[in-house]
């Protein structure tokens, strides 16, 4: 008997941010950064797609998906959290540190 991936099986539960944020990140997971990249732009809470963890996912799918600059961009998000007071700013240079790394992993093993 075949063994499907848990992710495959939420694939029928209904359309909220909830499932769209543990559904993209499943698969961003599992390696499937096309649909995780679609499923991810579907999340409509600002509190989810300024959350750090968020913008990180969305940039290693859009890095493995041939969109680099796309990616990029999305480090405004983090600088912008830094600046409204979306944390201390030794937690905002740590998150931005971690983008920076992460972006500097994808686009070398691309």
């Amino acid at each position: 008997i075949p063994i499907e991936p848990s992710h495959t099986r939420y694939n029928i539960l209904a359309d909220d941010d909830d499932f769209h944020w543990n559904y993209g990140m499943s698969l961003a997971a599992s390696g499937d950064y096309v649909t995780a990249e679609d499923t991810l732009h579907q999340v409509q809470n600002q509190l989810y797609k300024s959350d750090p963890c968020y913008i990180m996912w969305l940039a290693k799918c859009q890095v493995h998906n041939g969109k680099a600059d796309a990616a990029w961009e999305l480090r405004s998000a983090i600088e912008l959290n830094a600046i409204s007071g979306g944390g201390t700013s030794r937690e905002s240079n740590t998150d931005d540190d971690h983008f920076l790394l992460m972006m500097a992993n994808e686009c070398f093993s691309q």
